[in-house]
């Protein structure tokens, strides 16, 4: 584990430099054009899409520079680095979960627009779907060239973010079954479930990507 960690630590120190004023200065007018979206969970969802596509840098600068020649030549196996890339991807989606959601709770209490449960749905339910989103992405990457699976790595983006967003809205003030289940009793008997169901699927997704991810490594050609 201590060697996936320094790999991880590798994969940050490799993206830094790339995450420059200019970029994050587009990132930030993209997230507040979203959020003049009446509905906070639609500004939730959108941006947890946008910021997912900065989980490639890795694949992308690593192939630019042939930096998997020297991951090589490095004392760690591959699996170390598939290990050490999807830990970064776990950090890196919990952090940008993390954010969006805090704003999207001050968008609500500021707006209104939408009840807390439906929000901790929207939210899990978008989370959810980027992460495995982004871990069939991690498996395309691991065995094609970043620069030729590009187009067949965003086809999971493109599917699920249609899902995600069809979901959210259905799940506006106008569906009943939100609008009913502001109780707390309602709440409370639908939030762990969501919560279970989801980490539960996270969990199974993670194991079975990292393992086709190592075993799709371990035959990529340089």
């Amino acid at each position: 584990m201590s060697k996936a960690l320094t790999f991880t630590r590798l994969d940050l120190l490799t993206v830094k430099p790339y995450l420059t004023v200019k970029t994050m200065s587009i990132t930030v007018i993209m997230c507040a054009l979203m959020a003049f979206n009446p509905n906070s969970s639609m500004f939730l969802g959108m941006s947890l899409i946008f910021m997912s596509v900065y989980y490639s840098y890795p694949f992308a600068i690593a192939e630019k520079n042939s930096m998997d020649l020297m991951y090589c030549s490095l004392p760690i196996t591959r699996k170390d680095v598939v290990k050490g890339r999807f830990i970064f991807l776990a950090l890196a989606n919990l952090l940008a979960g993390s954010v969006i959601a805090v704003i999207s709770v001050f968008l609500t209490i500021l707006r209104g627009s939408v009840s807390a449960q439906e929000l901790f749905v929207v939210f899990v339910s978008f989370f959810t779907m980027i992460n495995i989103m982004s871990c069939i992405q991690f498996c395309i990457y691991f065995r094609f060239p970043f620069s030729k699976s590009r187009l067949l790595a965003y086809l999971p983006m493109v599917i699920i973010s249609s899902v995600g967003l069809a979901f959210a809205q259905l799940s506006t003030g106008q569906n009943r079954y939100f609008e009913t289940g502001n109780s707390f009793e309602t709440a409370a008997a639908l939030w762990p479930a969501i919560s279970a169901v989801c980490l539960a699927l996270l969990a199974a997704c993670y194991l079975v990507t990292f393992s086709i991810s190592v075993k799709l490594y371990e035959k990529k050609e340089f």
